[in-house]
């Protein structure tokens, strides 16, 4: 689960409980609003990445 520091929409405590809630997943905060994916762009593909990667490893 990646969100924004910033987020309204879906604040970080939300961000941090849907992460909880789902096996496997973890949550990560990017300095963001609600458009992580846009407003910072390098850091949210870098995190994603990361997960990609770190699953195709454990497979």
């Amino acid at each position: 689960m990646i969100g924004g520091k910033f987020d309204k929409s879906t604040p970080p405590e939300h961000g941090e409980l849907i992460a909880k809630s789902i096996p496997g997943a973890r949550y990560v905060e990017l300095h963001a609003a609600h458009l992580s994916n846009w407003e910072a762009a390098q850091a949210f593909t870098q995190q994603l990445l990361n997960f990609l990667l770190n699953q195709h490893a454990h497979h």
